[in-house]
């Protein structure tokens, strides 16, 4: 199968993790420590887009609060039509920027035209969707790529600007100085075809604020290694 069309669903967990351990000894450590891997994925493509743009650039417990007062304004299902007929007055009651406004009306008046089609989306690989995708206002690459993680399940992707995967990786992999495109580049490679997995493994690192190992015991990144 195209590495760029593996999705959750069509290997193991195990064969996952021992894919992106193998030949990562730093990872391997990792995922011991993390003990579980539950990356999901699924639901309306559509849907899932609105979500990603009211979720931007705020907490997960605000951004809930202002999708659940949005969801009561839209009175129905969320789909292109509904978020069409909505006031402005509608918008700013729900909480929604003016700015996430223009990029949901943006969203929907691009699905209602026809120039952005979802129907078949999950058929084309990576890079087509993310140039589908970033037509539309307020979706660039980093919220293309979380569509392709969290709705399409895609196991091959890696989100060289997530501020919590550059961080977490550089804390684990002991890396000093610059943080590189080339030097992420080069470690997550060893992950393929399961990026996503490694990158999952690390943003949970994060989030569980899990130390470091301590410099004796670490296999350090070197940019020699192959």
């Amino acid at each position: 199968m195209d590495p760029e069309k593996l999705e959750l669903g069509h290997i193991s967990t195990d064969e996952i993790l021992t894919g992106i351990s193998g030949r990562d000894p730093i990872m391997g450590e990792l995922v011991k420590r993390i003990g579980y891997f539950k990356l999901e994925a699924g639901g309306d493509h559509f849907e899932s887009l609105v979500q990603a743009i009211i979720y931007q650039q705020i907490s997960g417990k605000a951004a809930e609060s202002i999708y659940n007062k949005f969801l009561k304004k839209l009175g129905g299902p969320v789909i292109p039509e509904n978020i069409a007929r909505l006031s402005d007055a509608e918008f700013r009651s729900s909480g929604i920027s003016p700015q996430k406004m223009r990029y949901l009306r943006d969203l929907s008046g691009k699905t209602l035209s026809g120039e952005l089609n979802l129907s078949g989306i999950e058929l084309l690989p990576n890079s087509e969707i993310v140039q589908k995708l970033t037509i539309v206002k307020g979706i660039g690459i980093w919220s293309a790529q979380m569509f392709l993680i969290f709705t399409l399940g895609r196991l091959n992707v890696l989100p060289l600007n997530d501020l919590g995967f550059r961080n977490s990786l550089k804390k684990h992999y002991g890396i000093s100085g610059e943080l590189t495109d080339t030097k992420i580049t080069k470690i997550a490679s060893k992950w393929a075809p399961y990026i996503s997995a490694g990158v999952w493994i690390l943003w949970e690192c994060e989030n569980t604020k899990l130390p470091a190992l301590a410099t004796g015991k670490r296999v350090r990144y070197s940019p020699k290694s192959p």
